[in-house]
């Protein structure tokens, strides 16, 4: 039987379309790699990456397994560029899924009385698990997870979003009690953040005494700010970084050292790793600040009349009833996705 020339083309026009859709199948087999990667090689001063959340895609986000940066993915371990991001001196961030290891408490870094990751495993319901089964956080005003330098990072959008943490005693630091705070902190916009605290309105007169560490506004060039305060009068040890620029919607990892001496001197900050220097802003004895309130991630304080909700990510937040040496801060910055 012979067939029509009409048809014969129809056929063989059927024929090479089937052949390029099975083409383009077989090779678009890691579409996500490319979108991912390419603010890595363009942005080195990114830190996380995690300005894409949702993105799977990304190495920051843990159990994608079409990721370079995810164990296990022989299909891109021909991308020399991004094995891993681990070459990436730029994106501190990036190599959190992977880089990450907490193994280093009670070690080289002291072990902390509360440590918060912010992975969406330990939220559950309205409750955020602490890793050290001390001191579980109340969810309030439903802070989401995002995708963060450690896996997931707690997204808190600055209207009524933070996280109430009840075992209050746990953290009554006196001005004779050391302590640090520590965590990953990304800010957008132009409003610094209180990233733990526990007072009430320690800016108006008649708050409660207590402490809290944050970045400042940008008329104080976002600055780390650490204040040991005890109103009225506007008495405390009150210390900020020197440098600033922390609110750039970028990771950074903040320590807030105090070393129990009642002092401005025995306050410190070691930020991405780097001892950096500070200024005091306040010297005057607080006295006793010990309180009743519960501290809290995200504001100054349960008590606060005026808590000042600022949006940010906050990831690995751990609290210490010691002061880290600048070394053993330079460990946890390492251990936790940084670059040394």
């Amino acid at each position: 039987m012979s067939l029509s020339r009409p048809l014969i083309v129809l056929l063989l026009g059927t024929l090479a379309c089937t052949n390029d859709r099975d083409k383009d199948e077989l090779t678009d087999t890691d579409t996500d790699t490319g979108g991912a990667d390419s603010s890595d090689t363009t942005d080195s001063a990114d830190s996380a990456d995690s300005s894409l959340p949702g993105d799977s895609g990304d190495s920051g986000a843990v159990g994608d397994s079409g990721d370079s940066g995810s164990a296990g993915d022989s299909g891109s371990t021909g991308d020399s560029g991004d094995s891993g991001d681990s070459g990436d001196s730029g994106d501190s961030g990036d190599s959190g899924a992977v880089a990450c290891t907490r193994t280093v408490f009670g070690s080289t870094v002291p072990t902390p009385l509360a440590f918060w990751t912010m992975d969406a495993s330990s939220v559950s319901g309205t409750t955020l698990a602490d890793a050290q089964a001390a001191a579980p956080g109340t969810l309030v005003g439903g802070p989401s997870t995002t995708a963060g330098v450690c896996g997931e990072a707690l997204d808190l959008d600055g209207v009524d979003d933070f996280v109430r943490i009840d075992n209050e005693a746990l953290f009554d630091f006196s001005t004779a009690t050391p302590f640090t705070i520590a965590a990953w902190v990304k800010v957008p916009g132009t409003l610094g953040p209180f990233v733990f605290g526990k007072s009430d309105n320690a800016v108006a007169a008649g708050g409660a005494p207590g402490y809290y560490a944050g970045l400042r506004d940008a008329a104080n060039n976002h600055r780390a700010l650490l204040d040991l305060v005890n109103d009225p009068g506007n008495l405390g040890r009150r210390v900020q970084t020197s440098t600033g620029g922390y609110v750039d919607d970028t990771w950074h990892h903040l320590v807030y050292i105090y070393d129990g001496s009642n002092t401005v001197a025995g306050i410190s900050f070691v930020v991405d790793g780097q001892s950096v220097t500070s200024t005091t802003i306040v010297n005057s004895n607080p006295g006793d600040i010990l309180n009743d309130v519960k501290p809290a991630i995200g504001i100054r304080g349960t008590g606060a009349s005026d808590p000042a909700f600022r949006p940010f990510q906050v990831d690995e937040l751990g609290v210490w009833g010691v002061a880290l040496t600048v070394t053993q801060a330079q460990a946890l910055y390492a251990a936790l996705g940084g670059t040394p």
